[in-house]
């Protein structure tokens, strides 16, 4: 196999390499995209120690079941898929085993410090009210915020990994952030009705 020149051309080696039982290139794969697949667990789990558990169980399992694995063409978007049906696996087993169901979550918000610029300071407001407005939203709504938007993931692989038309991308996006806008102006509503009143 020749060395790749792109990330996903790295990803592919690393898999293959995997499929063809090489622990260390399974190993390198999930260390590359770690952070990439722990921050989309958390978004839908809510609960680190679980999203941990869930990057685990789905490297496990591409290890445990290395020879049926065949022709993926987009790695990382394969993973995303995988840690997406394992984060609502266990949501639906943690919620039938312990009566004890996951609330479905947003991205966590940032933290001020004192020490930061007026322009950094508003940045990061403005970044905790979207991450407020994103509470608010469905589920779904937050997913697909969040693949595209803090992801930066196409409409082909938002539609792989959520399992929809690439139409129906194109209109759950639109309705999401149609939300979003509603929730920014409710949100502003509220918050002068508190000042001016």
């Amino acid at each position: 196999m020749r060395m790749p020149r792109n990330e996903e051309q790295l990803y592919q080696f690393l898999l293959q390499s995997s499929l063809k039982g090489q622990k260390e290139a399974l190993g390198e794969l999930m260390r590359l995209l770690y952070n990439d697949l722990y921050s989309y667990s958390l978004s839908i789990l809510r609960d680190g120690e679980l999203s941990k558990d869930c990057i685990q169980n789905v490297f496990f399992d591409i290890w445990r079941k290395k020879q049926n694995l065949n022709d993926i063409k987009n790695v990382k978007s394969y993973l995303f898929t995988c840690i997406r049906r394992e984060a609502l696996r266990l949501i639906d087993q943690r919620s039938r085993d312990f009566n004890n169901p996951i609330e479905l979550n947003h991205p966590a918000s940032t933290r001020s410090r004192e020490s930061e610029l007026i322009s950094e300071q508003q940045e990061k407001e403005q970044t905790l009210q979207l991450h407020q407005v994103l509470q608010l939203l469905t589920p779904k709504h937050r997913e697909i915020i969040h693949l595209k938007f803090f992801e930066g993931m196409d409409s082909e692989e938002i539609s792989e990994i959520m399992s929809i038309r690439i139409q129906s991308v194109y209109n759950l996006l639109s309705e999401a952030l149609k939300a979003v806008r509603e929730k920014m102006t409710m949100l502003l509503i509220l918050f002068l009705s508190l000042f001016l009143f």
